[in-house]
């Protein structure tokens, strides 16, 4: 049976979501440090 065509991702369109993909992990990665020191919460003794 398999999938609908229609449902498949082109070449063309794999390769656009792997650059999107790429470009959120740096995006995430240069913010997460700063939000990591910002987020971090200490508890009192």
């Amino acid at each position: 049976m398999g999938m609908k065509e229609d449902l498949v991702r082109t070449d063309e369109e794999n390769e656009r979501y792997r650059q999107l993909v790429q470009a959120n992990r740096r995006r995430r990665e240069q913010v997460a440090p700063q939000d990591r020191s910002e987020n971090v919460s200490t508890i009192p003794k």
